[in-house]
């Protein structure tokens, strides 16, 4: 019973999140405990929103989901955030910033529910809209991202203790990063490749 009343009343702190982001994201991280099933809950809601996204956009914006794997569109619509978090609290570690990678993650997740709405919009009215209407469109889902930037932003000033001059500098620092991250991962990934090919082509002869 606790639970599910905890539940709801963080669920309202996203709305007051979207309201008053800057007072939203500080009660969140200072004053109350995350709720990891929220969060999770929210970017679960993403994933599958960009599924219904992938099948079921009109066909002016939507691409061919023939052969779509839907964990495939679900790991790819969410593997960003996760890269982007490790990055940044990677980066602050650096720059003296008081977020974990928990909060980061947080942060995002609360970030994400107007995008959600806005997604959910683009992909219903993506079905009746023609070719002359398309910039209604593109307004919903650009105004959704443009929120969820705006949100991220002041959430990441809030948990790093950060002006915004020094937020800017460490999210540039961020995407140099998930570069050297990305790389890497993909240099280990290649590399392994060989050597279980190699170790095959031995056990094999």
């Amino acid at each position: 019973m606790y639970k599910r009343q905890a539940l709801l009343t963080d669920t309202r702190y996203v709305f007051y999140t979207l309201a008053h982001p800057f007072n939203g994201f500080y009660e969140l991280r200072f004053h109350r405990r995350k709720n990891w099933v929220l969060i999770g809950l929210l970017y679960l809601l993403y994933g599958a929103v960009q599924i219904f996204k992938t099948y079921y956009a009109g066909m002016l914006v939507g691409t061919d989901a023939y052969g779509t794997n839907n964990l495939q569109v679900f790991a790819f619509s969410l593997f960003p955030f996760l890269l982007f978090a490790l990055s940044n609290w990677s980066v602050t570690t650096l720059f003296d910033g008081n977020g974990s990678m928990g909060d980061v993650l947080m942060v995002m997740a609360y970030a994400l529910f107007p995008k959600i709405l806005t997604d959910i919009v683009y992909t219903v009215l993506s079905n009746v809209v023609v070719s002359e209407e398309l910039v209604i469109l593109n307004v919903i889902g650009g105004f959704g991202l443009v929120l969820f930037c705006f949100l991220t932003f002041c959430g990441l000033c809030v948990v790093h203790e950060y002006l915004p001059a020094k937020n800017i500098l460490t999210i540039l620092a961020t995407a140099a990063a998930a570069l050297v991250i990305l790389f890497i991962g993909m240099l280990y990934l290649q590399i392994m490749s060989k050597l279980v090919g190699f170790v095959s082509t031995v056990v094999l002869e």
